[in-house]
């Protein structure tokens, strides 16, 4: 199923849909020790700074949004899901903190548990095949900063929540898509 990628957003031109297919088959890679060629085989610009440039430009693109970002994504995990056996399926919810210390041109990072403690919150609920335990793919993500949280599962920018909160309001969310499967 990996090689048959066909993730399409809609809503935009064709320049960025094939960007889009880029970034994500960029972002594909199988074992560390290889990240850095699988990328470079998949990326058809000339320089690491160009690469880095076009996906600059790609996310920081106000057309397009990070529902519309995931909706290819969900799309290819419900296809997926339709082809389990299971009544069942699994979401795994996780919270990291993504430490930013010494980057002091990150303005906007949140103090989380102590002053020196600063930097972002990113909670992902990933989707997992229930009859094998296989993950399938993240249904959602939220990066939560100084000034709110910024979610696949919503437009724009919204207040923070305590953990409890976002967690209960995020599996409303995953629970209203059609996914054929009690989650």
């Amino acid at each position: 199923m990996l090689h048959d990628l066909n993730l399409s957003i809609g809503g935009i031109d064709a320049r960025l849909n094939r960007r889009y297919q880029r970034l994500v088959k960029q972002h594909m890679t199988p074992a560390a020790p290889l990240a850095s060629a699988v990328k470079d085989l998949a990326c058809a610009q000339k320089t690491t700074f160009a690469t880095t440039q076009a996906g600059w430009r790609f996310f920081n693109n106000e057309r397009i949004s990070f529902t519309q970002l995931n909706e290819p994504i969900i799309s290819l995990a419900l296809r997926h899901l339709a082809l389990s056996p299971h009544p069942y399926a699994l979401v795994v919810h996780d919270w990291s903190h993504l430490q930013f210390r010494t980057h002091n041109g990150k303005e906007e990072r949140l103090k989380m548990t102590h002053g020196g403690d600063v930097g972002y919150e990113l909670q992902t609920s990933l989707l997992l095949d229930a009859a094998n335990g296989l993950p399938i793919a993240p249904l959602s993500q939220t990066l939560t900063d100084r000034e709110g949280c910024r979610s696949t599962l919503t437009e724009g920018l919204s207040e923070s929540l305590t953990h409890m909160d976002a967690l209960t309001a995020d599996i409303a969310r995953l629970e209203s898509l059609d996914t054929g499967r009690k989650l």
